[in-house]
């Protein structure tokens, strides 16, 4: 939905891809392609596209550019710029965007990587961000569908992909197992749990919703120094999750961050933890063990700053239904990436699942 004050940008952008050279491929993934083009004239843009169907294909990138395109003026600063767009109509078979490339830039993840980051510029990061949701982004709107309904046939939906799924088919049932050594609910036991008692629908209920930046990932949240030395600026790319959430609670956008930021996201996608079934003990029940390895070279950078600190204090003062909500959306985020996975490092995912979905479950 394009808001009035979206009218006059749509007025002032094409309506078609430029002309121009590839100069760089950012992101080639098998539902749509990010490029670094340049124009004739020497502009320099990304160029994000999608020709196949499905929620994560021509219908996310079609949303990430409506979604720029409705921005509230006080909110237009903080993403780049929208030059084209095309493929808006829903019955379109393909769909993409143009947004300023800018000079300087750096991903925050990038900068994670190359170490580049203080524990006071990340600071300065995580309260810029913070600042920057409250009072320019997550402002009131009208709830657009039902957010619980939809984590919860998320969840469904993963957990029946995991009864068929040979990695992780142990885990698919309604009992208790033992991971690590402790003993807690397989994640069905403890989706029935929060099902009995209402959830998610309970947690959510009577939260104001707002605008969501709803993909808030450290790949999709850059940082620039302008002059004079040390004025930082903060700029936010890739709006809109891939399931289309781009409204709800607050406490989304920062469960989403403290996901991305706490380096186990990252862990998993390259293989960086632990999973396997140990052998019966004597207590009868299905023995797991899961754990990070924090000692791999590549997540140094996660040991050497805390990213999360200044963002978990924000996160926390956003409703007091916070940790059980932040569990729930954990175990949400988990097993949707979960499903994309390859299959070696499925188990790790399900059990980092589990330990999020008992730990919603177990808190009133």
């Amino acid at each position: 939905m394009t808001h009035d004050w979206g009218i006059k940008q749509w007025m002032n952008i094409a309506s078609e891809p430029s002309f121009a050279r590839v100069v760089e491929v950012l992101d080639d993934r098998p539902w749509s392609r990010q490029e670094y083009i340049e124009l004739p004239s020497g502009e320099r843009r990304v160029r994000k596209t999608a020709a196949v169907p499905g929620p994560w294909g021509v219908n996310a990138v079609r949303a990430e550019a409506q979604y720029l395109l409705g921005l509230r003026p006080g909110a237009t600063e903080y993403f780049p710029a929208l030059r084209a767009a095309w493929g808006l109509d829903p019955h379109a078979a393909e769909a993409g965007y143009e947004r300023d490339a800018g000079a300087g830039w750096k991903s925050a993840a990038r900068l994670v990587a190359e170490e580049a980051f203080l524990q006071a510029q990340a600071d300065s990061l995580q309260g810029e961000l913070a600042e920057t949701l409250r009072t320019r982004l997550q402002q009131p709107e009208t709830p657009r569908g039902s957010l619980a309904l939809h984590i919860d046939e998320a969840l469904r939906r993963a957990l029946r992909h995991m009864e068929r799924d040979p990695a992780t088919a142990l885990l698919a049932h309604p009992t208790e197992m033992l991971l690590n050594g402790h003993v807690i609910d397989m994640p069905w036991r403890a989706l029935l749990k929060l099902i009995a008692r209402g959830e998610p629908a309970r947690m959510l209920a009577g939260l104001p919703h707002v605008l969501l930046h709803g993909n808030l990932l450290l790949e999709h949240i850059l940082w620039r120094e302008d002059p004079p030395p040390g004025r930082l600026r903060l700029l936010l790319t890739d709006p809109v999750s891939e399931a289309g959430i781009a409204h709800g609670p607050a406490l989304f956008d920062g469960a989403r961050y403290e996901w991305s930021a706490s380096g186990e996201r990252h862990a998993l996608a390259h293989g960086l933890a632990e999973a396997r079934q140990e052998p019966v003990t004597g207590e009868g029940l299905p023995h797991f063990h899961f754990r990070v390895r924090w000692e791999a070279p590549a997540l140094r950078p996660f040991r050497l700053v805390d990213l999360r600190r200044i963002m978990r204090g924000a996160l926390a003062s956003q409703n007091e239904a916070a940790p059980a909500m932040h569990a729930l959306l954990e175990a949400y985020f988990i097993l949707t990436e979960y499903l994309a996975a390859p299959a070696e490092h499925r188990l790790a995912y399900a059990l980092r699942a589990a330990q999020s979905l008992h730990e919603a479950a177990r808190r009133p």
